[in-house]
């Protein structure tokens, strides 16, 4: 009965649109995080926590907690 309703609207253009979104959606993505230059911005923000000047006297690294000396 359903197949029947659906068969006869012209719904198609419901998903159509959702994956075509969807895929610019990611390939915009895509670009955006491949683009030129962004491999430095992404190198200082990887390195953000370990900048800190406290971090390598109160972190115990083996334990992962934060131990005061």
């Amino acid at each position: 009965m359903m197949a029947g309703v659906l068969s006869q609207t012209d719904l198609l253009a419901f998903p159509l649109f959702a994956v075509v979104l969807f895929s610019s959606i990611f390939v915009g993505m895509l670009f955006w995080v491949f683009r030129p230059g962004s491999r430095r911005i992404y190198d200082e923000r990887s390195r953000m926590i370990l900048d800190t000047p406290d971090s390598h006297d109160t972190l115990n690294t083996s334990e992962g907690r934060n131990v005061q000396p």
